[in-house]
């Protein structure tokens, strides 16, 4: 699965908890793609590709 934009720097566990909750896992995430690099689009961005350990496209 795709993941476009991450959201703010506080958005990682948000959006690990959302994987969770239904019934993913980070390393479903194949690739994350950046629209812009501005914090409220990329701000999880490290935080979320360490976790899911999948390439980056910005």
């Amino acid at each position: 699965m795709g993941l476009i934009d991450t959201g703010t720097s506080s958005g990682a566990s948000k959006i690990l908890a959302c994987l969770e909750k239904t019934g993913k896992n980070p390393g479903m995430i194949s690739e994350i793609v950046l629209t812009y690099a501005e914090a409220d689009h990329s701000g999880s961005a490290a935080s979320l590709k360490g976790a899911s350990w999948t390439k980056l496209a910005a």
